[in-house]
């Protein structure tokens, strides 16, 4: 029975050792060691929004009547269901480097920045200046993996400068808004 103990020991102590060895490396990666690559847009799409039109807040179920007696709210609702492929048109990719800097490269124009990410690893913070009037992007992680990223990016109106969108300010009537887009993103190899 000695000898049975041993060997059973023996495999025991064999299986500790091994084990852990053959733990997948990306286990082992944090989230900033994952982002860093070339990702392509697949996909972006309006999760949702609200407008605050003289006081009272409206989304998209509820603003159809508005936006259909108001050329100003029919301009700005049409600017934000557009908004995922202005700012991700397709084909578009972005580059985040080891040195904290990235780059976004669409069909007209390249732009490049810094970027950092939360402590938590939960926020991709980007700061560029660009065409739109936002100098700083926060996308929440929803997933990450080595192949694919899902992010969430909430914009509201004091996160745009709409002077430098040559509109100096929102239409008259229009107090505020908040839009949520949702983009994925694949690793390009």
């Amino acid at each position: 029975m000695k000898p049975f103990i041993n060997k059973l020991s023996y495999l025991f102590l064999a299986f500790v050792i091994v084990l852990p060895s053959c733990k997948d490396d990306e286990d082992d990666r944090n989230r900033r060691d994952l982002l860093i690559g070339t990702w392509e847009i697949q996909t972006g799409e309006l999760e949702g929004y609200e407008i605050t039109i003289e006081g009272v807040t409206l989304n998209e179920s509820t603003i159809g009547i508005i936006a259909a007696a108001s050329s100003e709210v029919r301009r700005v609702v049409d600017a934000v269901e557009e908004g995922a492929n202005i700012l991700f048109p397709p084909g578009t990719t972005i580059s985040f480097n080891a040195d904290d800097s990235f780059v976004i490269e669409d069909e007209t124009e390249v732009t490049n920045g810094t970027w950092s990410l939360s402590d938590n690893e939960e926020t991709i913070t980007v700061q560029a200046t660009n065409d739109l009037g936002i100098d700083q992007l926060e996308f929440i992680i929803r997933s990450l993996t080595d192949q694919a990223i899902d992010v969430s990016l909430r914009i509201e109106d004091d996160d745009i400068d709409f002077e430098d969108l040559g509109e100096g300010e929102l239409p008259a009537n229009i107090e505020g808004f908040a839009i949520e887009y949702d983009f994925n993103f694949g690793k390009q190899q």
